[in-house]
């Protein structure tokens, strides 16, 4: 998260996961000075996958973002979903 020191810049993170057969996803965006700015999550089918999961989840911190010209990263844990974008 502090790779640049420098860097000075909303951070989003996202997550899916699966849990005693319920799945959901959610996403937070935390200030320069790491305040949570807003957060949202969505509670999916429990047939959904936890690939789909962590997808919707990039998938909502997009489109709340939207076209912005402000610097925002986009921290996800899934590689397997990003390489699939």
């Amino acid at each position: 998260m502090d790779s640049d020191p420098n860097g000075r810049f909303k951070k989003i993170f996202t997550d899916g996961s699966k849990l005693n057969g319920r799945v959901g996803s959610g996403i937070v965006c935390l200030s320069e000075d790491r305040d949570i700015i807003w957060k949202l999550e969505i509670r999916l089918n429990n047939e959904a996958s936890v690939f789909i999961a962590e997808a919707v989840a990039i998938q909502m911190a997009v489109e709340k973002v939207g076209p912005t010209k402000e610097k925002i990263v986009i921290f996800s844990d899934s590689k397997s979903v990003l390489m699939a974008l």
